[in-house]
């Protein structure tokens, strides 16, 4: 059996993405478009710390999760039809604060705390997928506008599954379990060789525009309400790591090798994306701003924002947010042709443990 090193389990990668609610004039009218919508958080480090830097780097905030979700689609609507071809990027990363100190001590070469249990728990979710998206926006009531997106997916890569234990670690030794079980696309912890699988399936999105007055209108959006891509022969890991082989390095700095002894084979298995909420209500004070508040429900962490678009002209308007939880603003433009909008907590965008893109070109006819 390959050794298993636990650094590697780390947080592999997070990359982009961004949330955009569609409003009702933008659901109805004839186009054809694309758009890229991109985002991440990390509660533990700058995401370019994790994504470009394996980690290395001085900043540690501790922290439990992780994510990103990524969406690319390029498509015609044409009289409330909707043909488009996707792909998607989601990975979610949950773990114990224990864990991320561990994996931060591993990858900058620092001296652990000892005499001390380390809880460990890692839980992974990754998905790339991709697909034709199917959709349709009517009108439920001249001021109610409603639009169903159905997206066909195969999947290109995952990965699905936990780690957890714990370690005591004394003076100069550990002492600990940790079980492992999870399936995968490609086994990059033991190097596994396994046959590429096949998975299919779908991902249904809902969005509603209330048009409540000419002053006042609300957006409502689940994505991923029912999803599921079934893998009829997903190749999985099912192991126990002993401590006889694990122990302290030089200088006190983590050395965890410890043998793992399990078992390998294939099985059925079903990937699940979270299903994420947005909610935004947006208020016409004046012909010179418009203020609102949005709430985000992103993987069993909620966000709140403060919206304020201010038109510039009949064409374009320019748009901003402040998300409380993170302390990110996003800074963008929309107009019928487009939109543009970046989301940082950081002017220095390196060292943003929030980051966020979104960009979107249309051709009206």
């Amino acid at each position: 059996m390959p050794r298993f090193n636990i650094s590697t389990l780390c947080f592999c990668l997070i990359a982009l993405n961004g949330f955009s609610l569609a409003t009702q004039a933008d659901m109805m009218k004839d186009k054809v478009y694309a758009k890229s919508v991109m985002y991440a958080h990390s509660e533990t480090a700058p995401v370019k710390q994790i994504v470009f830097d394996d980690f290395k780097g001085p900043d540690y905030d501790g922290g439990k999760r992780s994510f990103t979700h990524n969406h690319w689609e390029s498509g015609v609507l044409k009289d409330g039809v909707k043909v488009a071809v996707v792909a998607r990027y989601d990975y979610i990363l949950s773990y114990t604060t224990d864990f991320a100190e561990l994996v931060y001590a591993d990858k900058n070469n620092q001296i652990i705390e000892t005499n001390r249990t380390y809880d460990l728990f890692l839980d992974v979710f990754h998905a790339r997928t991709y697909g034709l998206k199917l959709g349709y926006a009517f009108l439920i009531t001249p001021s109610i506008t409603m639009e169903i997106d159905l997206s066909a997916l195969k999947v290109a890569s995952f990965i699905d599954g936990a780690m957890n234990g714990n370690v005591l670690v004394a003076n100069d030794t550990y002492d600990g379990d940790i079980s492992l079980n999870y399936v995968y696309s490609k086994d990059k912890l033991l190097d596994r060789e396994t046959s590429r699988p096949n998975g299919y399936g779908y991902a249904l999105d809902v969005r509603w525009d209330f048009q409540v007055s000419e002053q006042l209108e609300i957006d409502l959006e689940i994505l991923d309400l029912f999803s599921q891509i079934k893998i009829d022969r997903a190749p999985f890991t099912e192991a126990d790591a002993n401590s006889e082989r694990v122990n302290l390095g030089e200088n006190g700095q983590i050395d965890v090798k410890p043998v793992l002894m399990g078992r390998e084979g294939y099985r059925e298995h079903t990937l699940r994306m979270n299903e994420r909420i947005s909610f935004e209500g947006r208020y016409r004070f004046t012909n010179d701003y418009i203020s609102g508040l949005r709430f985000d429900r992103v993987d069993d962490r909620s966000y709140v924002s403060a919206v304020l678009n201010i038109p510039i002209n009949e064409q374009y308007e320019f748009m901003s947010a402040y998300h409380l939880r993170t302390g990110a603003f996003t800074l963008g433009w929309q107009a019928e042709t487009g939109h543009i909008a970046l989301t940082s907590d950081q002017l220095d965008i390196t060292k943003a443990n929030t980051f966020g893109l979104s960009l979107g070109l249309a051709y009206l006819f």
